[in-house]
């Protein structure tokens, strides 16, 4: 290579502008794919970070019989409906007329669910449970006509319907899973100034914190 031809390429190197990204080539993210990036951060909260990481290993292990079909046609998910802000007024008195719901055992999540007096229900079974293992559990309820998402290793959500499932699939924050469960906005209320130890300024801070998300 001569001098001048060294030259010349050193000028089209330094002067070369950096490509356009080919636009036209970005695939834009599918349902699945957004939940999975969504699920990436935890909640600071212990017990919504463990349910959080419950819904990564039911997505992650769907069958064809479970919402994998309904993710994979490109369908939006469903999502709980909430509002984006209420006064303190309103929220204070909405508290006051809640009461802080304790939890519900198995047999009293299976009744309520059963009877579809609630939205959803979240189940857990060690390795040993018969019932679970069989299949029985999860046979009765889909021939009750409600819908299932089982992971297979012991964790169950089920809805009444397709779009209460996957509610409480991707629920984050404590008025997520509240409506899931079928408890009321009082009560959610109520849980948060409970949480709170009372104090009603700093639930209603973090009320308001969690009804944006």
């Amino acid at each position: 290579m001569t001098p001048e031809s060294l030259q010349e390429l050193q000028r089209l190197l330094l002067t070369r502008q950096p490509k356009s990204p080919d636009v036209g080539s970005i695939t834009p993210l599918s349902p699945y794919e957004s939940i999975q990036a969504q699920r990436s951060q935890l909640s600071s909260d212990p017990v919504i970070a463990n349910l959080q990481k419950f819904g990564r290993s039911v997505v992650g292990l769907l069958t064809p019989e479970t919402p994998l079909d309904y993710l994979t046609m490109g369908i939006p998910l469903g999502k709980v409906t909430k509002a984006k802000s209420i006064s303190f007024d309103t929220f204070k008195k909405m508290a006051s007329k809640g009461k802080v719901q304790k939890a519900k055992s198995q047999k009293e999540s299976l009744k309520s669910i059963t009877e579809k007096k609630v939205p959803a229900q979240d189940f857990e079974f060690d390795d040993y449970n018969e019932m679970y293992e069989s299949g029985d559990f999860t046979k009765k309820l889909k021939k009750a006509g409600l819908f299932v998402i089982d992971d297979m290793m012991g964790k169950v959500i089920v809805g009444r319907t397709k779009k209460d499932a996957e509610n409480l699939l991707k629920a984050k924050t404590p008025i997520d899973f509240g409506k899931s469960y079928g408890y009321n906005d009082s009560d959610i209320a109520k849980f948060y100034v409970a949480r709170n130890q009372g104090d009603y300024k700093n639930a209603y801070k973090d009320y308001l914190k969690d009804l944006k998300k």
